[in-house]
């Protein structure tokens, strides 16, 4: 969920001074370090590493200059790295890097540009590859879900995009959802943010923050679809009875070794905490209760949370902390590891093949901040 204070600043177009790098510190390095490079690796290593760089905007980007990273292991075994960007430009795209050796280098390779409505492709990029055929698109597929906003940011959709040739072209393929605006994210502005797909049977579920309900600052949302292109009216996900009160950011996994579903959010209160509930059906996670994620040292790792299910326990991230917290599924026990990856706003992690050896994959892209020096980076680690 985006502040009130921060979308201030992108409204105002903050263009920021890139502050001077400081010597790197390899064991400490922090967000105000844009320039790190580790030293060069060989293709498909299988040696963990971290703070790998993929993307470090230039001095001309506005507001946080990157965000909300995202990535996508695709069928030819390459990698696929997207963000928030913001170069000096009215209608900004979803940048596509590609990594071709397992996550050591980093190439543009292909962008997402706004085909329908003219503005642009602004906020929360969500690639998913499609497990199986679906839609009219084959198993391999790679999806694309993102916001669509003009510069003024008094409207948007939530908008699929589709590429069929592991990410070099992308085509339009339907609206998901539209708020009247503004979108910004304050209480009473109509807007829809944060999209992710979960697949469930023969029906692609899309979760997203909602603003647009009367009832509720933000809930969450789901709609669905069996065929990609017409899409089911919105659904409460989590629907907070306190006005005020805004759950956003939905990430869903099924936790195999249980038969459940897991949903995480961030519970938006008097602070933003990484929140979670479990339920035997994606669809019903609105009477399930919520619990805080409490650490087994530390404190709760704040908002933006980000997770995924691997061989019986939970990995999950969020901005307040550069540890990834592990859990067995089932369990209310969250261990924090140190992985040696930067710390940012939403930190993507996926299970990916190096090699034919499982790995996780990290990617970073800043904080929600004009102070930062933000940049997009990804470690590559064997999972805790």
């Amino acid at each position: 969920m985006r502040s009130y204070r921060v979308f201030i600043a992108l409204l105002l177009s903050i263009v920021a001074s890139p502050a001077v790098a400081a010597p790197v510190d390899t064991d400490a390095i922090g967000l105000e370090t844009s320039n790190f490079s580790p030293a060069p690796r060989s293709p498909l290593e299988k040696r963990d590493f971290a703070n790998q760089v993929v993307f470090t905007p230039p001095s001309t980007y506005t507001s946080w200059k990157t965000i909300y990273g995202r990535s996508a292991q695709v069928a030819d075994g390459s990698l696929l790295v997207t963000w928030e960007d913001y170069p000096l430009v009215d209608q900004t795209p979803f940048p596509i890097y590609r990594s071709t050796d397992g996550g050591v280098t980093w190439a543009s390779y292909s962008q997402i540009l706004d085909q329908v409505n003219g503005w642009g492709m602004r906020y929360q990029p969500h690639l998913y590859v499609l497990p199986t055929a679906f839609g009219g698109f084959a198993a391999g597929t790679v999806l694309c879900a993102g916001v669509s906003a003009p510069s003024d940011l008094s409207e948007a959709y939530i908008d699929l995009y589709a590429s069929t040739n592991s990410g070099l072209t992308w085509k339009f393929v339907s609206h998901i959802a539209y708020g009247s605006g503004p979108e910004l994210a304050s209480n009473g502005d109509a807007a829809i943010w944060e999209p992710f797909f979960l697949m469930y049977g023969s029906t692609l579920i899309c979760y997203y923050s909602d603003q647009r309900d009367p009832a509720h600052g933000q809930k969450l949302t789901y709609q669905t679809t069996t065929n990609l292109v017409s899409w089911g009216g919105a659904v409460d996900v989590v629907a907070d009875p306190t006005y005020s009160h805004r759950p956003g950011m939905a990430i869903v996994s099924y936790l195999a070794s249980i038969n459940l579903y897991f949903l995480t959010f961030e519970n938006c209160t008097s602070s933003c905490l990484a929140t979670y509930r479990w339920s035997s059906s994606p669809y019903t996670f609105n009477s399930a209760p919520s619990t805080l994620l409490a650490p087994s040292t530390g404190s709760n790792p704040g908002n933006a949370p980000f997770h995924i299910y691997y061989k019986g326990k939970i990995y999950l991230n969020a901005a307040q902390s550069s540890s990834v917290y592990v859990n067995t599924a089932g369990t209310t026990v969250w261990t924090p590891v140190d992985v040696g990856q930067i710390e940012s706003y939403t930190r993507c992690l996926e299970i990916i093949k190096v090699g034919g050896v499982d790995k996780l994959l990290i990617t970073s892209a800043g904080e929600m901040s004009s102070t930062f020096n933000n940049y997009v980076s990804v470690a590559v680690v064997t999972p805790p």
